[in-house]
């Protein structure tokens, strides 16, 4: 890590914070990466020019303020594929009073055990379902799914992992998010 530190001193900005960023997200160091990540998104330093990353560690809000103040102040007529979900799981996060900072710290753990397992999220191997009016009558959230090559007996024990560590942290378990394991190719949608 001291060499991707280390990359904003070179004058290429954008992609070392770029670099930065993606690497932070590799490594499931989610809450880490949402400061390079609202640095990259920012449209008044790179004209909104890499809103087209999507969101790959929790930072839906920042994401959505990002397009907002883009398609506004610029003029710019951009629609990511996904734009819709994205906007719903930050309506969903608004109305359970959670911030990026809660999402990202939650999937912090989820990266902690990707790591002990010997594997990188690479931001294209989870899966968003926003629910906003459960069937149980509940609060809404979204789903969050992260493929992995295991078995189902080995994604279930990497969910209860994650549960379990969530629990124990001192950090807000944030109601929005359910995350868990599920198996399958890494490069699932």
């Amino acid at each position: 890590m001291y060499y991707v530190r280390n990359i904003e001193r070179l004058n290429e900005w954008e992609t070392h914070v770029m670099t930065l960023c993606t690497v932070l997200i590799n490594f499931g160091k989610f809450s880490e990466s949402l400061e390079p990540f609202t640095r990259l998104i920012d449209p008044t330093r790179t004209l909104g020019s890499h809103l087209s990353v999507g969101v790959a560690n929790g930072g839906y809000k920042r994401y959505v303020a990002a397009l907002d103040q883009c398609q506004k102040a610029m003029a710019m007529d951009i629609h990511p594929v996904n734009e819709g979900q994205i906007r719903a799981v930050a309506d969903i996060m608004d109305a359970n009073g959670d911030t990026d900072e809660d999402i990202a710290r939650a999937m912090d753990f989820a990266g902690d055990i990707l790591r002990e397992h010997g594997y990188l999220y690479l931001g294209v191997q989870h899966k968003v379902n926003p629910v906003r009016e459960p069937v149980d009558g509940g609060h809404p959230y979204f789903g969050m799914r992260i493929a992995v090559a295991v078995s189902e007996d080995e994604a279930f024990e990497m969910t209860c992992d994650y549960a379990e560590r969530l629990a124990q942290s001192k950090v807000k378990i944030p109601s929005s998010l359910v995350l868990s394991f599920e198996p399958g190719s890494v490069h699932a949608e």
